[in-house]
């Protein structure tokens, strides 16, 4: 491994996430480690496709709709 962080949860530091860079600079590892039950969970990911999770950028709008009644109203959700 190149280089290997491991973030706590702040309110329990029951659980680690850990991102590690692998050795041969193909892949990034991101694992969650559960500290009380020692359980871990991985992914391997390339770097095309880490970059892509790092990019991910969501904003969502709510926005009132009219129904069909008039009394009432639903919650849409809209891409923005």
């Amino acid at each position: 491994m190149l280089k290997t962080y491991h973030l706590d949860t702040s309110n329990d530091n029951s659980n680690q996430l850990n991102i590690a860079e692998c050795s041969d600079n193909h892949y990034i590892i991101l694992s969650i480690t559960d500290k009380e039950n020692d359980h871990s969970t991985a992914i391997t990911l390339d770097y095309d496709q880490f970059n892509d999770l790092c990019g991910l950028r969501y904003s969502l709008d709510l926005v009132e709709q009219e129904a069909n009644e008039p009394e009432s109203t639903e919650l849409a959700l809209c891409a923005a």
